[in-house]
């Protein structure tokens, strides 16, 4: 079955990871993991609490993709709205530089 919570804790866990490893190399690979599992368990966390919360009378949110983290892939956002549409709307950064 598909889960877009999980897909985006994935998404998130190795963007992270290969995003520290990019700019690290390989000094700390410990740290690249543990940056990998906290994210997942982090948007497992703020998905079983925060979506339950929306059915007790919270109408939506705003999503955010902060561009300092993630310049302008969006990704791991667009997955949350397209899981709940009628709930988020979202806010991400557009690449000038793109037609």
């Amino acid at each position: 079955m598909l889960n877009p919570t999980s897909l985006l804790a994935d998404a998130l866990g190795r963007n992270l990871a290969e995003s520290y490893r990019r700019i690290s190399g390989d000094r700390e690979p410990h740290i690249a993991s543990a940056l990998d599992e906290a994210a997942r368990l982090v948007i497992e966390c703020i998905a079983n609490q925060f979506v339950p919360s929306l059915e007790v009378g919270v109408d939506g949110a705003i999503l955010v993709s902060p561009f300092s983290m993630y310049r302008y892939d969006a990704s791991y956002a667009l997955e949350v709205f397209a899981a709940h549409p009628s709930r988020f709307r979202l806010v991400k950064p557009v690449d000038p530089t793109l037609p």
